[in-house]
C-alpha cells in the first residue's frame, strides 16, 4: 500500500491562495499532485455541511472569533475541487463533521498499514501523531507534546478556536499539574472529587463550571465517524488532462 499523505484542505488551499491568489498558483499545485501521484496517495479532506454544528451546540463560543475567508478565494477553492475530480487524488467531507475529523478518521484506520503524513500547520492534528507511521508538517512545541495537546487546549484554551480554558490557568501552571491524572480524570467523565493539583483559584472555577469544562475537553476530541460516512462521501478522481484544461478555460472567460 503507498504512503498516504492526508492534506488540511481548506487550510492549506487558504494559505496557498492567501500568497498567490491566481489560477497559477492552484495549476502549480494541481502539476505537484500528478507528479507525486505514483510515490503516494493524496486524500484531502474539507469541511462537512454544517461542520461545526456539533461543537457549537456544546460549546457556543466555538470559532465565533474567526474572521471569514474572502469571496474571492473561495471561488479558487471551488475551482481546485473541481480540478481534483480529474486527478488520481481523493477527497472526503462529512455533513457534520470537520476536516480534522476526517483525518483522524484515516490515520485511525490506515496507520497499522502504511505510513500516513498531515500537511497541516494546524496544532490541534498533532495528538494524531500517537498513531503509529504518522507524522506531519508541524514542528512540535517542547511545553505542548502530542500527548498534552488535548489538555493542553482544554485547561489552558484555545485563542484561535475561541475556546477560554480555566480561569487563573496558564501555560506556566499547566506545566505543574498532573497531566496523567487529569487526563484520566477526563477520560473518565469528571466525576468527583475534582483533582487536586489544580491551584485554589482554578480548582474554584472548576467548581463552578464543570458542565463546561466537560463540553471543551469534547470538543477538542475528535468525533467519530463511521466508515459508511466515509465511503458515502468519498470522491476518486480519475486523471483526465483535457478535462482540467476544459475547466480553466470556462473559468477564465
Amino acid at each position: 500500500m503507498k504512503p498516504i499523505k492526508l492534506i488540511d484542505g481548506i487550510l492549506i488551499l487558504r494559505r496557498t491562495l492567501e500568497c498567490d491568489m491566481s489560477v497559477n498558483a492552484l495549476t502549480n499545485y494541481y502539476y505537484r499532485i500528478l507528479a507525486d501521484s505514483d510515490n503516494e496517495t493524496h486524500i484531502f479532506c474539507f469541511e462537512g455541511l454544517s461542520s461545526k454544528q456539533p461543537r457549537t451546540e456544546l460549546y457556543p463560543l466555538y470559532k465565533a472569533n474567526r474572521v471569514p475567508a474572502a469571496e474571492n478565494i473561495w471561488s479558487f477553492i471551488n475551482l481546485f475541487k473541481k480540478l481534483l475530480r480529474f486527478t488520481p487524488a481523493i477527497q472526503c467531507s462529512v455533513p457534520y463533521r470537520e476536516a480534522d475529523d476526517v483525518i483522524a478518521w484515516f490515520c485511525k484506520s490506515f496507520s497499522d498499514k502504511t505510513s500516513l503524513f498531515i500537511d497541516t500547520n494546524d496544532y490541534d492534528l498533532k495528538q494524531l501523531e500517537l498513531y503509529p507511521n504518522v507524522t506531519s508538517a508541524i514542528p512540535t512545541k517542547d511545553h505542548m507534546q502530542p500527548k498534552l495537546v488535548r489538555l493542553y487546549k482544554t485547561l489552558v484554551g484555545d485563542p484561535s478556536d475561541n475556546i477560554k480554558g480555566v480561569k487563573g490557568l496558564g501555560a506556566k501552571s499547566f506545566s505543574g499539574l498532573d497531566h496523567q491524572d487529569l487526563t484520566d480524570w477526563f477520560e473518565e467523565g469528571c466525576r468527583l472529587p475534582i483533582p487536586s493539583c489544580f491551584s485554589p483559584k482554578a480548582f474554584e472555577w472548576v467548581s463552578a463550571n464543570l458542565e463546561e469544562l466537560k463540553a471543551m475537553w469534547t470538543i477538542t476530541g475528535f468525533f467519530e465517524i463511521t466508515d459508511q460516512q466515509i465511503n458515502e462521501n468519498l470522491i476518486v478522481g480519475k486523471n483526465c488532462p483535457e478535462e482540467v484544461d476544459k475547466i480553466l478555460k470556462e473559468f477564465m472567460l
